[in-house]
């Protein structure tokens, strides 16, 4: 789900290395951009294909997503967290609370 209309925050972001690439593609003509992108995906796919790992890395974050980082919870006590719920309620509805020992 995106941000919400209106939303100034990610404008706000700075993304110091896409703006160099943008200003690095515009130095060609516009019919040249999507010539020289076709060329630098072909180069970095030529690369994972010869074993490269930091280029496997970036097409398969690019094309599957970056992997998920696991995380392990407990509470101060050390008691491992194995579940946790996010329960939305209606705020016009009284809340009943539930003690449960799953």
């Amino acid at each position: 789900m995106g941000a919400p209309i209106g939303n100034k925050n990610a404008a706000t972001t700075k993304k110091p290395w896409q703006d160099a690439l943008i200003r690095a593609l515009e130095v060609h003509r516009p019919a040249d951009q999507l010539h020289k992108l076709d060329a630098l995906a072909a180069s970095l796919v030529a690369e994972a294909m010869n074993g490269n790992i930091p280029a496997l890395k970036e097409i398969g974050d690019r094309l599957d997503g970056k992997a998920v980082q696991g995380v392990e919870v407990s509470t101060p006590d050390g008691i491992e967290i194995t579940r946790i719920e996010r329960h939305i309620v209606d705020q016009a509805e009284p809340v009943k609370l539930v003690n449960s020992s799953d």
